[in-house]
């Protein structure tokens, strides 16, 4: 049983998926450097006269790895680098305008993007600087030249870190935005599973129990037995293979807020009613007396927290379902004017049952994952405990509302 977008295979597609996204810009600005720079060069090229047949063998070769520059940038400005230093230094008839031709400053960029080191070149450059102005100062005309007829080289390399640096830094924040969009999406689906899914696969399990308890003829109590060895079959199916892991994997967030997306709702107002009704109805069919209550003004509240609001009665109501003993129970929304929403829920569970609190081992009862990390990534809390045979929740999030202003008319209508 699988869900797609919670399976790993899903997000190492998806993480590929990035890469090969990221891979494609660095490329793109590769290329619009290494041809601009070709152009400036053939420019040079070609406005050059008396040129020998070695120099324009030696053209020719720095202009074609010019050219390949985008394909290898590493190999390609290594070779431009070695061939401009043998061109300047070694070579019959050498001269140090190889050394500063653009095939040469262009492949020195490319190095240093790939190094990239800001903090060495940082100090190479504060020294190259301090060397020109003790020149200057000194009227050392030939420390100063010497300085001064190296500084493009060393201009290059800061240039090359620089955009280097600002091209990880991209990257990077690329990166943790398409996991943080990914992670949302991956949560909204668990929800969906955790707070619809399931909870609707529990509610089928109890209704058909109950029916079961009013048949007489035995072949309808083996197909309703079949039907609910099903739906209990597919419940658990979909609790070990993928709700839990899931929440496993969701609680090594190290960001809360990573995972705080929301499903955006044209009426959040109505949104919670309609969950309210739709719990009742279902908790009443189920044998509990009660009626859940909403008091305070919800349209006023932030959307992100409307939408835990409906994740957290989803929560309550599935769990009193689930592990309560039907009778009276309490399930109330309250917004206070200072902008607090209090969500509380009780009633009693039954005997034996094997988690009214989310523990099975003691008596300490521990908030759900998936409901912990949400209303964290909001500033809310959740306290639940289990006393004299009755379990309840109490759920609080401050600073709901959408605008401080609604606060201060809250309040003035109170006085």
């Amino acid at each position: 049983m699988t869900v797609r977008g919670l399976r790993r295979p899903c997000r190492d597609h998806h993480g590929n998926g990035i890469a090969r996204r990221l891979q494609g810009r660095p490329r793109l600005i590769d290329a619009a450097m290494s041809g601009m720079g070709a152009a400036l060069f053939c420019l040079d090229w070609i406005n050059s006269v008396g040129l020998t047949v070695q120099d324009h063998v030696q053209n020719a070769l720095l202009m074609i790895f010019t050219v390949l520059l985008p394909f290898n940038p590493t190999i390609c400005s290594i070779i431009i680098t070695l061939l401009s230093l043998a061109m300047a230094y070694a070579l019959p008839a050498a001269t140090i305008y190889w050394l500063f031709s653009t095939p040469c400053l262009l492949a020195l960029i490319f190095l240093a993007k790939s190094v990239r080191r800001p903090i060495p070149t940082a100090i190479i450059f504060f020294i190259m600087q301090l060397l020109a102005a003790t020149g200057t100062i000194t009227h050392n005309e030939e420390l100063r030249s010497l300085i001064l007829g190296y500084q493009p080289l060393i201009i290059a390399w800061a240039i090359g870190t620089l955009l280097g640096c600002a091209i990880e830094a991209q990257r990077k924040r690329t990166i943790a935005e398409e996991k943080a969009s990914h992670r949302s999406e991956q949560l909204r689906v668990l929800h969906v599973l955790h707070d619809s899914v399931a909870n609707d696969l529990v509610y089928a399990v109890t209704q058909c129990k109950s029916l079961r308890t009013e048949l007489t003829d035995r072949g309808s109590i083996a197909k309703t037995d079949d039907v609910i060895t099903a739906l209990e079959s597919g419940l658990a199916q979909l609790r070990q293979q993928i709700i839990e892991p899931a929440k496993r994997d969701i609680e090594t967030i190290d960001k809360p807020g990573t995972d705080a997306g929301h499903i955006q709702t044209p009426d959040t107002q109505a949104c919670i009613h309609s969950t309210m009704r739709t719990i009742e109805q279902r908790l009443r069919q189920c044998g509990f007396a009660g009626k859940p209550q909403i008091s305070g003004n919800l349209s006023v509240i932030r959307e992100e927290v409307i939408d835990v609001i409906d994740m957290t009665i989803h929560e309550l109501g599935g769990n009193i379902i689930k592990y309560g003993e039907p009778g009276a129970y309490a399930l109330a929304i309250n917004v206070s004017a200072d902008g607090t929403v209090t969500i509380v829920s009780s009633n009693r569970y039954r005997p034996r049952t094997d988690a009214p609190c989310w523990s099975s081992t003691s008596d300490t009862c521990h908030t759900p994952i998936l409901l912990s990390n949400r209303l964290r990534s909001i500033g809310g809390s959740m306290s639940v405990s289990r006393e004299d045979g009755e379990w309840t929740a109490c759920v609080c999030i401050p600073d709901a509302y959408r605008d401080k202003a609604w606060q201060h008319t809250d309040e003035d209508d109170n006085r």
